[in-house]
C-alpha cells in the first residue's frame, strides 16, 4: 500500500513539478504532508497560516509565482503581522488591543 502511495504522490509532484503557483505548492505539501503522517491538527495550523499569506499577496496585488517572491515582500508581509491586532478574523475571540509578538 506505502508503495502505491509513493507512485501515486510521484506522479502528483510530476504533474505539478514546474508550476510554482503558491496554491499549487500548497496542495502538494498537504499530500506529501500525510504521507509522512502530520496530524490533522499540525496541517491546519500549516495551512491557515499559508492561506492568511496568500491573501496578504491578493490583496496587495503581488505576484503568487512563488519565484517572484522575494525579501522585500516577506518583509512586508512580516510588518503587516507585526501591525495586526490578534486575533483579528478568529471565529472564536474577539480581536485584542496588543499586537502580534515580533520574535
Amino acid at each position: 500500500m506505502a508503495e502505491n502511495l509513493e507512485k501515486q504522490l510521484a506522479n502528483v509532484l510530476e504533474r505539478h513539478r514546474n508550476n510554482n503557483d503558491i496554491e499549487q505548492l500548497i496542495w502538494g505539501y498537504k499530500v506529501c504532508a500525510k504521507t509522512e503522517g502530520k496530524t490533522t491538527g499540525t496541517l491546519g495550523i500549516y495551512i491557515t497560516a499559508l492561506k492568511r499569506f496568500i491573501n496578504f499577496l491578493k490583496v496587495n496585488k503581488y505576484c503568487q509565482d512563488v519565484t517572484e517572491i522575494n525579501t522585500q515582500v516577506i518583509r512586508e508581509y512580516v510588518l503587516y503581522l507585526q501591525q495586526t491586532k490578534t486575533f483579528v478574523q478568529h471565529p472564536f475571540t474577539k480581536p485584542q488591543n496588543k499586537t502580534l509578538a515580533g520574535h
